[in-house]
């Protein structure tokens, strides 16, 4: 599978376009990827990140998130973590130190 279409990074439009189910998101700009994750949750996730980034992981808002993507995986956390991975390796990210977390 592959990334969604893009989606401007505002709660509305995480609340009416990111889904209820398990897998993996980005985070970009115009110019670079900023973030990927996964979650069990990629809309509760996502407002996450918009409700609590600029206290407790300033990074994402720091570098001037305009937009988020997503891919649906199924087959667990393992699954999840090596797509998620997959994203990082391939295309490069600001904020993800790792792969495998």
């Amino acid at each position: 599978m592959a990334l969604s279409q893009g989606y401007t990074y505002r709660m509305v439009n995480v609340n009416t376009t990111a889904p209820t189910a398990a897998g993996v998101y980005g985070i970009f700009r115009k110019d670079a990827w900023i973030y990927f994750g996964e979650a069990i949750n990629i809309r509760d996730r996502l407002i996450q990140h918009l409700d609590s980034d600029y206290r407790e992981n300033p990074s994402i808002p720091n570098n001037l998130p305009t937009g988020f993507c997503y891919e649906l995986v199924a087959g667990g956390k393992t699954a999840r973590v090596q797509a998620q991975d997959r994203y990082i390796l391939s295309h490069g990210s600001l904020c993800n130190r790792k792969v495998g977390s």
